[in-house]
């Protein structure tokens, strides 16, 4: 394969000294648009490096060389054709290879690929090609993608009235100007309230967005000329969609965090508790953007702390610094927007988690008086769980049926990622569930990791809140047992960036469509396609989408990356190809197949359900050595090895001692040493573990 020209190309034998190159190559199977090949490597030599057809003017300088290397008595062959052919043969030597490469050829841009999927896929009907759906409803976890508005501003506000100085109280809460003398126009008006200005007597008060222009600026108003608004409803919301064609969304939020070089820790550590950056020491900024949901008082947060000169209606830009600030550093100019911002949202974020961390508590306690029998006793030997993606159409659904015993970490990292797409441990995410009562749904409990060092962690506050109730200690038995219905809806959002959020059913299952051999999960079927992680939300991905069915242009860059046209393209160019390499191939849950990634396929799926309920748990914490990327230049790929083995975990307790499945365990209630994934497993394997477990109860007396 030639780096230069991404082709692939025959090489010449090494004759006289190899009258043939050394190598094989057989054909395996074609199926789905891919041929599988198995090479074996030898000998050969790269064709625009053969110097065995040497000009005149090069044997004759050669045959100078050899002269003079006779005259100096160097051990070279007296005959100038065997010193040529020594020579020849020391540069062009292969290293020897004994490996075997299975190599998959998938179709390439041009007249031949007018037959594979990649044309299949260009022609999707419209019927089949992805679309961003949102529903107007206040519990809807889409809502955020209509207008900006959260589910806040639907329910009653819990202040009556506004007072000087109040600002824990009133922060985010929608107000009516009522009285204004400068500025008429604006009574009557709603604005989300910001600030207590201490120095001017006044509450700094924002707009939206599409009724100031697009502008982030704000007004200051007194308390009196303030009144707390009424809850909003949905036919005021389909009033203001139909009032202007305008964008009425909050739009993306841009994050620059700048903390030092030597940090390693969760992003929202280093805002409350920074590691102080030394004198001439590196600093390392990162950079996300947040397309979820805001609770009310972030709507206002993310107003206070935006950077005017950076923002607008398209993007809001917000730069923190995590740096313990000086008395200085709030003086000078220079940095003084940046201290103040990063300081007013460290103190908001200790604020949320300070007001969750007893909420989280009593729920985590809550849960914990569900024993293992009482699970059992509720939902027998199988549950439910239908999963969809929420806010686009055709349905991205997935079905599947899991053991109660499983934790709500196996169940992201180890089901739910594998049966949907996404990649595993390295975005954040959460779940909660979900009521019809919207006091219920607001004050609903989210679950997931205790710590994360996934970049997208320190977007927890803006909705999720402060801290989560531990995913680790509750299983989804104990979250079904606790509801008194036969079917619990949960939310469930993976990656708190691009805010992928979907709907969870989980009910009883009687196993009668559970082949025998199932362990604790099971694929049971699915429709859609697979999202390529990091692709920026519904919005974007629809557009990837689009571009890839030649409904949207693409922009066309030249070899120094500039842009320099936008046109449709298909996959008869090779510009298709570059952005499909790019945009899909090389997102990390996209890299296992050669053919169409986005397409779901069932038995694929199937295999990585197997292989991930047998891989060790993930820690949480470790998200940020995850993040990576992979060449994938036209023509050419490749995959490692991702070998599972049951023989990675040490501890016995780890994994079942049948079948080597990692979750939904439960130790042998006798001596404490085993491990099962079932209780069928447990009887099998008695007959083994029998002497064992009672010589450990005897050494225990």
């Amino acid at each position: 394969f030639d780096m230069k020209t991404n082709v692939w190309k025959p090489l010449k034998p090494t004759s006289p000294i190899l009258p043939k190159a050394q190598s094989f190559m057989c054909r395996l199977k074609s199926e789905n648009g891919i041929t599988h090949f198995l090479i074996g490597g030898g000998y050969g030599v790269d064709p625009d490096h053969d110097t065995r057809d040497l000009s005149e003017r090069t044997r004759a300088e050669a045959h100078r060389i050899h002269q003079d290397a006779i005259a100096l008595g160097h051990d070279v062959p007296a005959d100038f054709e065997s010193y040529m052919n020594a020579q020849q043969l020391s540069k062009h030597k292969p290293q020897y290879s004994n490996k075997v490469y299975e190599v998959l050829v998938t179709e390439s841009f041009g007249e031949r690929g007018e037959a594979g999927w990649s044309s299949n896929f260009f022609k999707l009907s419209a019927d089949k090609l992805p679309g961003v759906e949102s529903v107007l409803h206040p519990a809807s976890p889409t809502l955020h993608n209509i207008v900006d508005l959260s589910l806040d501003d639907f329910l009653q506000p819990r202040v009556d009235s506004v007072v000087a100085d109040d600002q824990n109280n009133l922060f985010g809460v929608r107000v009516k100007f009522d009285g204004l003398k400068g500025r008429q126009d604006l009574n009557g008006e709603v604005g989300r309230c910001g600030r207590w200005l201490s120095k001017t007597g006044r509450y700094e008060v924002f707009l939206p967005l599409y009724e100031n222009g697009g502008k982030l600026g704000s007004i200051s108003v007194k308390p009196e000329n303030l009144l707390i608004a009424d809850a909003v409803t949905t036919l005021e919301v389909e009033e203001l969609l139909a009032y202007t064609s305008s964008d009425k969304r909050f739009p993306p939020v841009l994050i620059n965090l700048a903390r030092t070089s030597e940090s390693d820790r969760p992003p929202l550590d280093d805002i409350i508790d920074p590691i102080p950056i030394a004198r001439g020491g590196g600093v390392v900024p990162i950079f996300d953007t947040y397309r979820g949901p805001l609770s009310k008082e972030a709507h206002a947060l993310l107003r206070t702390i935006a950077n005017p000169e950076i923002g607008n209606d398209k993007m809001i830009a917000c730069s923190l610094l995590a740096q313990k600030f000086s008395d200085e550093d709030r003086r000078n100019p220079n940095t003084k927007k940046m201290t103040e911002s990063s300081i007013f949202f460290s103190d908001f974020v200790r604020d949320r988690k300070a007001k969750d961390t007893v909420r989280v508590a009593s729920f985590e306690a809550s849960m914990a008086k569900f024993s293992d029998s009482m699970v059992d006793e509720v939902c027998g030997k199988w549950l439910k769980v239908v999963v969809k993606l929420d806010g686009i159409h055709p349905p991205i659904r997935r079905e599947f049926v899991v053991r109660p015993a499983m934790t709500l970490r196996a169940l992201h990292d180890q089901v739910l990622c594998p049966v949907i797409g996404w990649k595993s441990n390295y975005h954040c995410y959460a779940f909660r569930k979900v009521f019809e009562d919207l006091e219920k749904l607001k004050d609903s409990c989210w679950i997931g990791p205790r710590t994360s060092t996934a970049l997208d962690s320190m977007f927890m506050p803006l909705y999720v809140g402060g801290c989560v109730a531990n995913d680790k200690q509750i299983s989804i038995g104990q979250l079904y047992a606790s509801e008194e219905s036969d079917n619990l809806k949960v939310q469930w959002v993976h990656d708190f960036g691009d805010w992928y959020s979907h709907s969870i059913d989980i009910s009883k299952c009687d196993g009668k469509k559970v082949p025998s051999n199932a362990n604790v999960a099971y694929l049971l079927g699915g429709e859609g396609l697979n999202i390529p992680e990091d692709a920026g939300g519904l919005f974007l991905y629809e557009q990837l989408i689009g571009k890839l069915t030649g409904r949207f242009p693409m922009e066309i860059s030249d070899e120094n990356g500039s842009v320099v046209s936008r046109d449709l393209t298909d996959p008869s160019s090779e510009h298709w190809w570059g952005y499909f390499n790019t945009e899909v191939r090389n997102k990390p849950n996209m890299q296992r197949s050669l053919g169409n990634p986005l397409e779901f396929n069932l038995d694929l799926a199937r295999n990585d359900v197997e292989a991930a309920i047998r891989r060790p748990t993930q820690k949480s914490g470790r998200e940020s050595q995850n993040v990576h990327s992979m060449d994938f230049r036209t023509g050419l790929i490749h995959e490692k090895d991702k070998k599972v083995s049951a023989s990675q975990v040490k501890d016995a307790t780890k994994l079942c001692a049948v079948c080597g499945v990692t979750v939904a365990l439960r130790k042998c209630s006798s001596c404490k040493s085993v491990a099962y994934c079932s209780r069928e497993h447990q009887v099998e394997h008695w007959k083994e573990h029998k002497s064992i477990c009672k010589a450990i109860q005897k050494s225990k007396k």
